[in-house]
């Protein structure tokens, strides 16, 4: 692998600057195992910062559950209603 490749893979990989260095670092000096543990730590980051997000999802599909077990309506209808609601009260706002 070029450092060029690597360098791309790694950007690619939303990498910041100082961790695309000590990998080029790496490479050039032959530290495949050191390079191996830089890849592994930023991996690592990624799927903490996948499960925080999984976790907000789950919060807003949790939310809309209970918005729509609430009324009994789909969320959609909801939405459609307030806007034919607020186009009522600013007449501006028609068409």
């Amino acid at each position: 692998m070029t450092e060029e490749q690597l360098i791309q893979c790694l950007e690619d990989a939303g990498c910041d600057k100082k961790t695309i260095a000590s990998c080029c670092s790496c490479l050039s000096q032959d530290e495949r195992k050191q390079l191996e543990q830089l890849i592994k730590k930023h991996r690592c980051q990624l799927v903490c910062k996948m499960h925080e997000d999984q976790k907000m999802i789950d919060c807003l599909d949790y939310l809309t559950y209970q918005i729509k077990k609430e009324d009994g309506k789909p969320c959609e209808k909801r939405q459609e209603k307030r806007y034919e609601e607020r186009k009522a009260k600013e007449p501006w706002t028609r068409e």
